[in-house]
């Protein structure tokens, strides 16, 4: 209602808030429910931070074993001391399987390179030596 000019209502508002209102009582429950909530939730993420340690620790120190190699060597690492899940044991079993092949590729590239060296030698020997023998300067 628009009010005219020079005439002044009153009016009074009433809003029932009971529903937002808490005793002393009602106000110490709650804040000892979030007090009792706080505090589960820190055990609980001190329980999970500790078996996620307990559970990537072992794979840590195998990732560090391989970080301390040297390229050079090509020997077996020896599973983690702790705890040996089957999903560790099976990654360093194929680690050491895939350094068993990269030792064999190069083994075998050693002796061919040896065997290549000796027979090619023998070659040059012989047309050295025609070489020398027609007297055909270098």
């Amino acid at each position: 209602m628009i009010c005219p000019p020079g005439k002044t209502y009153h009016a009074l508002l009433v809003i029932d808030n009971t529903l937002f209102e808490f005793s002393e009582e009602q106000l110490g429950a709650h804040a000892q429910q979030l007090v009792v909530s706080l505090v589960l939730l820190a055990i609980s993420l001190f329980v999970v931070m500790k078996i996620a340690e307990r559970l990537t620790n072992p794979i840590s120190r195998f990732a560090n074993t391989l970080a301390e190699k040297s390229p050079d060597d090509l020997e077996p690492v020896d599973v983690p001391k702790g705890t040996a899940t089957l999903e560790l044991l099976k990654m360093v079993e194929t680690f050491n399987d895939y350094q068993a092949r990269i030792r064999d590729l190069l083994e075998r590239e050693r002796a061919f390179n040896r065997y290549t060296s000796h027979e090619l030698r023998t070659p040059l020997m012989v047309m050295k030596g025609a070489i020398t023998l027609l007297g055909v300067e270098r």
